[in-house]
């Protein structure tokens, strides 16, 4: 597996779905942050497959602080280049549009290789259309990230845009999919697509196909994974 390719995955341990870890551990779609937070108090823990070469494991857990601001922390055992990560998010009294906002900030880093990343974003996440009998409701997700890679050394950084939209159907099925512009440490344009479902209250499971997690690759992998939530919905 490329470097930038497992790069992608650890960072994705910093995030959730309408509110579960995503592949990052914050909250968030696919690799891609909202401005949701988990409440005060809550606990959310996250575990995953993913179908590289060899199999990797994002575990990763988020828990709300305080109201309005997120703690996520990240481990993922990959053969010979297992990797951790922290990050946190805070939701910003600023709304334009009607929108909410949040910042946030992701470190990442392989423990075998001189190689560590800093991700820097803010976000916006309004709701579109409300869910009639069997339509879903629609929230859509804009923001811009800026990512530095230092590797032995040398840093390279990138300000990339990202949006995103999230589909909830009354039947609590939820489908979201995303997209990234692509710079020079892309090789292609990041892009996920992910679908969960509450199998019980505190229970979800997840399952979607990513080129990435904090740089597109010319790889799509898929994934598959449990969330428990341990109190109320994220905010």
């Amino acid at each position: 597996m490329s470097r930038l390719l497992f790069l992608a995955l650890a960072l994705m341990l910093a995030c959730a779905s309408f509110a579960l870890p995503s592949l990052f551990s914050y909250t968030g779609t696919t690799a891609q942050p909202t401005a949701a937070v988990v409440p005060v108090n809550q606990m959310q823990l996250a575990a995953d497959w993913v179908n590289f070469d060899p199999a990797a494991y994002p575990l990763r857990a988020v828990y709300g602080l305080k109201d309005g601001w997120e703690l996520g922390v990240g481990y993922t055992p990959q053969s010979a280049l297992d990797a951790w990560n922290v990050g946190s998010k805070w939701q910003v009294p600023f709304a334009p549009f009607g929108a909410q906002t949040a910042l946030g900030a992701v470190y990442f880093k392989i423990n075998e290789q001189d190689l560590s990343v800093t991700q820097l974003y803010f976000v916006g996440s309004k709701p579109l259309i409300e869910a009639g009998e069997i339509s879903p409701a629609i929230s859509a997700n804009l923001g811009v990230n800026w990512t530095q890679i230092d590797e032995d050394g040398d840093r390279d950084s990138e300000v990339r845009e990202f949006a995103s939209l999230e589909l909830a159907f009354p039947n609590q099925l939820t489908l979201s999919g995303e997209l990234q512009t692509r710079s020079s440490i892309d090789s292609e344009s990041l892009w996920g697509v992910k679908a969960t479902y509450p199998w019980t209250p505190t229970l979800t499971v997840e399952a979607g196909v990513v080129n990435g997690f904090t740089a597109g690759s010319d790889n799509v992998d898929f994934f598959l994974g449990l969330a428990y939530t341990f109190g109320q919905s994220a905010e």
